[in-house]
């Protein structure tokens, strides 16, 4: 559990990762973030293109879902921001 004093300074990432299962569905991620699935699936088929981890995603039965685990890391490299303690 995330300290008051932690969610304080580390706002954004409290909010987009705070009780949150393992992974998320495409359409869940499309709906929170933003993004057409479409793109979310030219990630999938294309990662070094568009500089994605190639493990981002999962396929369970005809299922694709995000890996909440390696989005965070990936999210936390981009955006210095949203690294705890700076």
């Amino acid at each position: 559990m995330i300290t008051s004093a932690e969610r304080e300074g580390n706002l954004v990432n409290f909010l987009l990762f705070e009780n949150q299962k393992g992974c998320m569905s495409l359409k869940e991620f499309s709906s929170r973030f933003g993004y057409p699935i479409k793109t979310l699936y030219d990630w999938k088929h294309r990662p070094s293109k568009y500089k994605a981890p190639k493990d981002l995603f999962i396929k369970f039965n005809r299922d694709v879902f995000v890996r909440l685990d390696v989005l965070h890391s990936w999210l936390i490299a981009q955006n210095p921001v949203l690294r705890e303690g700076d």
